[in-house]
């Protein structure tokens, strides 16, 4: 069972919104809609920017931090390691069900019924109703 705290006051929010360490309310929020729908209603009635990436930042960055030599090439290379990996453990598993798969292949299925099994008499009572 989880302890579940109080709704922070919204004064409380607005004092978290603009800048307060608050550790309780920050992983409250995290994790309460209706906070964070409040702090919503709370950033934009403060007039607070949207936090939308802005794409001319973007690009600066871009422009201005080129990415590492070779970044590409060991990116393309660490996927292709990872299709790699994920090909053999699909063969493992697929190697793993083999014996299974074969039992359901030679095995008759399983009628289902709501009746218990019948129980074949012994066969040694077949006998005596034959001798009779």
């Amino acid at each position: 069972m989880t302890l579940r705290l109080p709704h922070p006051r919204r004064r409380r929010l607005a004092k978290w919104l603009a800048g307060a360490e608050d550790v309780v309310i920050a992983a409250h929020v995290e994790t309460c809609e209706r906070c964070a729908s409040t702090l919503e209603e709370l950033s934009i009635e403060a007039g607070l920017p949207d936090l939308e990436p802005d794409p001319e930042l973007g690009r600066a960055i871009r422009e201005s931090l080129p990415s590492p030599e070779g970044l590409n090439e060991r990116v393309m290379q660490r996927i292709a390691e990872r299709e790699r990996v994920e090909q053999e453990m699909s063969l493992f598993i697929g190697l793993i069900s083999l014996p299974k798969d074969a039992v359901e292949l030679m095995m008759p299925p399983v009628p289902e019924t709501d009746d218990p099994p019948a129980i074949d008499p012994a066969p040694e009572d077949h006998q005596r109703e034959e001798d009779q």
